[in-house]
């Protein structure tokens, strides 16, 4: 098992709990120790660690029956003081709560760039909204707020265009209608360039 951080929990681990149900007993000992840092909220399309810095949006899988319980689907890891968060301790390596420029200076190129208002863009823009990797078959995105990354996301790397198309839906139809939706704006622009052609 990985060495722990102040977030109590390392993103190996949150990305080991990508897919699986949150009563599997892995993701519930995964979950008790974050509540180490503070109060663990499941709710029924979210799971919220304020206190260790990451959340987790569920979802069925596309091939799931109605009644089948939810996977975690895409893993949220936030900056210091943003939606209340602390910040999370162990990013995916070579990612860090820096500066867009600094990302892009350490990794390779995104294999996505997006700007509300105008879609996929050259990686060379300015004032990109958010860049998209694609890391040991997981999907990273980096999204900005005047230049410096305020949240990362992790999701499984869809198989294709198609099924990414239908998975963003469903993951913005769940956000819209959910209690929380400032989180809608985080789900979207990825969801809005692949509905458009």
């Amino acid at each position: 098992m990985a060495k722990g951080t102040k977030s109590g929990v390392t993103f190996a681990e949150l990305r080991a709990l990508l897919g699986r149900p949150t009563t599997e007993p892995v993701f519930v000992a995964v979950m008790e120790r974050a509540s180490a840092l503070g109060k663990v909220v499941y709710k029924p399309d979210f799971v919220i660690a304020k206190g260790a810095g990451f959340d987790f949006a569920l979802g069925r899988p596309d091939d799931a029956k109605r009644n089948a319980p939810k996977v975690a689907e895409t893993l949220f890891m936030f900056r210091d003081g943003r939606d209340k968060h602390r910040q999370f301790g162990d990013p995916p390596s070579g990612f860090a709560f820096t500066t867009r420029g600094e990302l892009l200076a350490k990794l390779p190129a995104p294999v996505e760039s997006w700007k509300v208002g105008k879609g996929k863009v050259p990686v060379e823009t300015k004032d990109v909204d958010h860049d998209r990797w694609i890391v040991g078959g997981c999907d990273i995105s980096a999204s900005y707020r005047d230049g410096e990354v305020e949240h990362l996301t992790a999701s499984l790397s869809a198989s294709g265009s198609a099924s990414r198309s239908a998975a963003w839906r469903r993951r913005i139809h769940r956000c819209e209608s959910s209690p929380i939706r400032k989180r809608a704006r985080r789900c979207s622009p990825a969801w809005a360039s692949s509905t458009s052609t």
